[in-house]
């Protein structure tokens, strides 16, 4: 073949692959380390690179790929809950992909850091892009309750994710020596991880078109310190959404500490996540003190971390300080800064709804009945029914009729409930 021969073959080529862009590299991001200021990019997905998870591989493969299903091909009006708890954690969506998937490490000062699964669609396009802030133990490498969120606002609505896991996760848990959580931890961090996402030294910045705030049951009370923040600030939240929000993070612990054979049930449940909190000298577990504990029908470990919490957590581990020096010229709500100096325990640091003021950022909450796990009188319900500290008034709250604590793939269409996250988060 000669050199004019090989030249029109190439402009050939060229011209087929352009009628078929999916079979260019046009649409895969190119991956830098320069995409977010002081963040490590790894090269891994969900469940790939260095795993930290408290579940065996095996059961996460399990419930993901063996009895995984497909909600918008089928949805069933079953009233079985605990058919429709394992239908909510096997909705299958694969996020295996390195070229849109990365997991993502935020350095929030020496010795705190925040994991994020951080889903792109291309480095063409400034898209919508959604935080989502997952529920108790919530764990990039698993994915698997808010699962069914990802799948709808990555595959359905198009637009740009980045997951933040929960501090109780064990991937937090592990890589922090320190233990805490709650709305205002996780909301001071939220906020400071999107001022990095924002900000001109950051080129992801230029893939951001506006900003959105997804809260999943424990994740969702920090989603409204982040917005009450940023509307002080940035101002680029755009609307936030929140799924059976706990609301009030004390009245909630407490309701669990409860005697009866479902609270000693969750704290079981706990005792086995909270996996790497065991392993911290101040947070030791006994085995015989449980099987004590569970002849009376009695929460015993998650209410002994409450309390250690409550005395020894009584600021947040990211300080006004540190939040200051990474965001210059900080505006503070009025009475915020005040109340994180000087707060005198974990449940008054976490109940900063008097300060929760002026808020004009349109919010969206939904609820389903019954919620075992964030009992809505106790959270929402109080703002439905004005006895809850703080503005409300750009909110709109959606009770819905069934569904198990904001599991809804089991119940309701694929359609509504994409329709539901469009319409809450203004996209």
């Amino acid at each position: 073949m000669n050199s004019r021969v090989k030249i029109l073959f190439g402009l050939v080529v060229l011209v087929g692959l352009s009628q078929y862009p999916s079979l260019t590299r046009a649409d895969v991001p190119t991956w830098n380390e320069n995409l977010i200021q002081n963040a490590e990019i790894q090269h891994a997905s969900s469940g790939q690179g260095d795993v930290l998870s408290s579940y065996p591989f095996f059961l996460n493969r399990i419930m993901t790929f063996l009895f995984g299903w497909d909600p918008t091909l089928e949805h069933k009006n079953s009233s079985f809950e605990p058919l429709d708890m394992i239908r909510i954690l096997t909705v299958q969506f694969d996020v295996s992909d390195t070229n849109h998937f990365r997991k993502v490490w935020f350095p929030l000062r020496p010795g705190l850091q925040v994991r994020g699964l951080l889903a792109l669609h291309d480095f063409k396009q400034a898209r919508p892009l959604v935080i989502l802030r997952m529920g108790i133990h919530g764990n990039v490498d698993e994915l698997l309750a808010e699962r069914f969120l990802f799948k709808a606002l990555y595959e359905n609505l198009k637009v740009n994710v980045l997951v933040l896991e929960s501090l109780t996760s064990h991937s937090f848990l592990k890589t922090n020596a320190e233990v805490s959580f709650g709305g205002t931890e996780e909301g001071l961090h939220t906020f400071l991880i999107l001022q990095n996402l924002i900000s001109i030294k950051s080129s992801i910045s230029q893939l951001i078109s506006t900003v959105h705030l997804l809260g999943v049951s424990l994740g969702a009370q920090g989603v409204f310190l982040t917005t009450l923040l940023d509307q002080s600030n940035s101002n680029r939240v755009v609307a936030q959404m929140n799924l059976c929000p706990l609301i009030n993070l004390k009245e909630t612990f407490e309701h669990h500490a409860k005697p009866s054979l479902k609270n000693v049930g969750i704290d079981l449940w706990n005792i086995l996540r909270l996996r790497a909190v065991r392993a911290k000298k101040d947070f030791k577990f006994y085995w015989f003190d449980y099987a004590i504990h569970l002849m009376s029908f009695k929460p015993y470990y998650t209410p002994s971390i409450l309390a250690y919490l409550n005395t020894h957590r009584a600021k947040p581990l990211l300080s006004v300080s540190d939040i200051e020096a990474k965001v210059p010229g900080l505006k503070w709500p009025e009475g915020l800064k005040n109340h994180l100096e000087n707060s005198n325990d974990f449940y008054s640091l976490n109940h900063f709804w008097p300060y929760y003021k002026g808020v004009s950022t349109p919010t969206t909450i939904l609820t389903t009945p019954n919620d075992l796990l964030v009992k809505n009188e106790l959270n929402a319900d109080l703002i439905f029914s004005k006895q809850q500290a703080g503005d409300f008034s750009s909110l709109s709250y959606k009770k819905l009729d069934r569904g198990l604590h904001c599991g809804f793939p089991p119940v309701y269409a694929w359609t509504e409930i994409v329709s539901w996250l469009k319409l809450g988060l203004k996209l």
